[in-house]
């Protein structure tokens, strides 16, 4: 018997977060509610809080959900492979995560400066650990004589960046109507450039 109820319980608390994220991405934060998502994920508000505390704590939750981390902690720990096999690995999961939540991400980009402040702490604090975890792992790649020294935040910023702004131009704005790209071929530029530059081996200083 316990055993049924807990499987419930997992079943219901997922189905509460598959209709929160339907929610936020169309609603955005401050156009959600909890009564929403309760009948979008088909449970009463009764159930949502006894699994979320609060709206704010369930858009927390939707952030965490679709984090980078443990793909970068991974990465990062198979120090046996080569490291642009483990830069092309995570970027291939950075690239999956992001066009998962790409309408959330055009909702909450539209939402702009009228974002609530729980909204934004929030959303400050998912990237912030994302960029945290992976400056340490360039940090730790230095060290260890695997990449040249560079600041690792700014690197951080730079490697999340590069596929942030493929997605937004490309499945936000309509870029794959005017410029259509294969997103592996993207991804593999992208991890090129960044790895080696742009300019030939002879000209780098």
């Amino acid at each position: 018997m316990k055993k049924a109820t807990k499987t419930t319980k997992i079943t219901t608390r997922g189905r509460i977060l598959n209709a929160a994220l339907k929610v936020f991405s169309h609603a955005g934060y401050s156009g959600s509610t909890t009564l929403a998502i309760a009948k979008a994920a088909g449970v009463n508000e009764v159930t949502l809080f006894r699994h979320f505390g609060s709206k704010q704590q369930l858009f927390a939750e939707i952030i965490n959900r679709f984090s980078a981390i443990p793909f970068i902690d991974a990465a990062r720990q198979r120090n046996e492979e080569p490291i642009e096999d483990r830069f092309r690995e995570l970027a291939g999961h950075v690239m999956h995560i992001l066009e998962e939540r790409k309408d959330l991400i055009a909702i909450l980009l539209s939402e702009g400066p009228k974002q609530s402040r729980q909204a934004k702490a929030i959303l400050e604090a998912g990237p912030a650990q994302v960029l945290t975890h992976l400056a340490h792992w360039f940090h730790e790649a230095h060290r260890e004589n695997k990449i040249k020294k560079v600041d690792p935040e700014c690197a951080a910023r730079a490697f999340m960046g590069m596929f942030f702004m493929f997605l937004v131009f490309q499945k936000i704005l309509p870029g794959d109507e005017l410029f259509p790209v294969d997103p592996q071929l993207a991804r593999d530029t992208f991890l090129d450039i960044f790895l080696h530059g742009v300019l030939p081996k002879e000209q780098q200083s």
